[in-house]
């Protein structure tokens, strides 16, 4: 639940009282998430569990067989979770790479190796090598990004909390653009963008410094997640990132946003990330619909 504290007509306080469960769930559905505009958060009560244990498999395939791999992973009951990460550039005459993260729990660890953070302690001299010659030579971005996913690649058993861990990777400065897509059309939306932003490579030289990231999620009941809607759906998580200061990134994330509006998939912006041009109460409600009325219907409670 959530302890909340509103203000009368006059500004005084009323007194605490928790959302729980049950009986508040359309207040409960605007805070998750919030935005900003429900008022200030005072006392949270979470459901924790343990943190359980899960080997993972990273492997590098074309991007021609990747989307089928995902899908297998997704129809196995073993399967945690997963996520793919893609070369926006084709590299010679074997096209897109990417790299298929997948994990499924251990039943029994048998000593298989660490996490990923010890096992590629070296990408921070990967990382800001690449990031400088990205800006002298930003033609070689697409061969750099072939490199960096490779080095990824491996199996490792780790904690469930440092699964999304890629080690130094994750603490690159960055910016990012990133929407949330049905399933239906995920590799729709993926091609769209690794397309346009191919041509904007070439045309232009403007190239994004990082792989394409594509996680898989469940659906959210809260009003203005991107991925809301049935809690038994499966969305498709898109998040482009590039090199923070990179003078080439408000073009990439740009081009990311323009591409899946021509493309005509249903992709909800990540509120977190770079939203697009005009991303305005219009555009919201085209997305969201009456979701967007329940979540001003309980500002009005909350703010």
């Amino acid at each position: 639940g959530v302890e909340v504290v509103t203000l009368e007509a006059d500004g005084r306080p009323c007194p605490p009282r928790w959302l729980v469960r049950g009986r508040d769930d359309d207040l409960l559905r605007a805070l998750t998430v919030g935005l900003g505009a429900l008022g200030v958060i005072t006392r949270i009560l979470l459901e924790v569990a343990e943190d359980a244990r899960v080997i993972e498999q990273r492997r590098d395939t074309p991007w021609r067989g990747a989307w089928t791999q995902v899908m297998h992973h997704l129809k196995d009951a073993d399967t945690h979770s997963l996520e793919l990460w893609l070369n926006p550039y084709p590299v010679g005459r074997k096209g897109r790479l990417a790299v298929v993260g997948a994990r499924t729990r251990v039943r029994d660890d048998d000593g298989a190796p660490r996490g990923f953070a010890d096992r590629v302690a070296g990408l921070p001299l990967i990382s800001w090598s690449g990031q400088l010659a990205t800006r002298i030579m930003p033609r070689m971005t697409p061969r750099f990004l072939d490199g960096a996913l490779r080095a990824t690649t491996g199996a490792a058993v780790l904690k469930l909390r440092g699964a999304m861990d890629f080690g130094s990777a994750n603490r690159m400065p960055m910016v990012a653009a990133g929407v949330a897509v049905p399933i239906t059309q995920g590799e729709e939306a993926v091609g769209a963008v690794v397309e346009a932003l191919a041509r904007l490579g070439q045309d232009s030289g403007a190239f994004a410094t990082s792989p394409l990231g594509v996680r898989f999620v469940r659906g959210s009941s809260a009003w203005l997640a991107p991925q809301a809607g049935p809690q038994d759906g499966t969305w498709v998580m898109l998040e482009q990132p590039t090199f923070r200061g990179s003078p080439v990134a408000p073009q990439v994330l740009q081009t990311f946003h323009e591409a899946l509006a021509d493309s005509g998939v249903q992709a909800r912006p990540h509120w977190g990330l770079v939203p697009p041009a005009g991303f305005d109460r219009t555009a919201v409600f085209a997305l969201y619909g009456t979701r967007l009325e329940a979540f001003e219907s309980a500002r009005e409670i909350l703010d």
